[in-house]
């Protein structure tokens, strides 16, 4: 599998809970939740999230725009 970008070792909240798996995107948009990162498994860039909570689709209400000002 050939992903944009993998986001890994992070502590994922999915609609069953906290998990620990792996994201693997692709054009902006989640592709795969994988168990484990296999040698298949490739990506552009590769996000380590180790002792991070990743929050899939979760948006910051808050924020300023000042354009135009």
């Amino acid at each position: 599998m050939n992903f944009d970008t993998l986001i890994k070792n992070g502590r994922v909240v999915t609609e069953n809970g906290i998990e620990n798996v792996h994201l693997g995107l692709k054009d902006g948009r989640i592709e795969a939740l994988l168990d484990s990162v296999t040698m298949d498994v490739t990506a552009d860039e590769v996000i380590d999230a180790a002792g991070q909570l990743v929050i899939p689709g979760a948006i910051d209400i808050h924020f300023h725009v000042r354009a135009p000002a």
